[in-house]
């Protein structure tokens, strides 16, 4: 992976941080790092109270996260693939119900939620991604290139909901 040094960065709630550079600038390795992909750093990423290096289950279950391109399991569907996620962390299946079908009425994805993900465009894996990356309230969430394939009405829709996200508390750094 590349290498990266001297970061000092603190994202606070209610703040949108974003990572913008050029190509292989180490701002997805940043991102990964921070979600726990990589596990060999100097110095110590804090998600909250918690110490990604001390506490890692604790870290992450404060965390979203959106990679890029979206990653998922072929076979399942939109809703069978955010089912999944929400029960890692822990939510009861009526909230993770709720949030999914709330946060997909905001991207305009409902009809996503029933096809394979491997049928799905690029604009609806990407909001399929969106919504795990936010559905369990995280304390941060991590967006690596979060518009990307969604048309204009599409980024308005993740614009706001960011803005939402924020204004209660929640806190995205992003890269672009």
């Amino acid at each position: 992976s590349p290498l990266i040094s001297g970061i000092s960065l603190e994202v606070k709630r209610g703040e949108i941080v974003a990572l913008i550079g050029t190509n292989n600038s180490g701002k997805s390795v940043l991102i990964q790092t921070i979600a726990g992909k990589f596990t060999q750093f100097d110095g110590d990423i804090k998600v909250g109270s918690y110490s990604l290096k001390n506490n890692a289950v604790q870290a992450k279950s404060q965390l979203g996260y959106l990679n890029a391109p979206p990653i998922f399991e072929p076979y399942l569907t939109g809703l069978e693939w955010l089912e999944i996620v929400g029960a890692a962390y822990n939510m009861p299946p009526k909230v993770r119900i709720e949030r999914i079908l709330q946060l997909a009425d905001r991207l305009g994805a409902k009809e996503d939620l029933y096809t394979l993900t491997e049928r799905l465009s690029p604009a609806a894996r990407q909001k399929v991604g969106l919504i795990a990356s936010l559905f369990h309230n995280p304390v941060v969430t991590l967006w690596d290139e979060p518009t990307s394939g969604l048309d204009p009405i599409g980024q308005d829709d993740a614009v706001l909901l960011a803005r939402d996200y924020v204004k209660g508390g929640g806190a995205i750094l992003l890269a672009t």
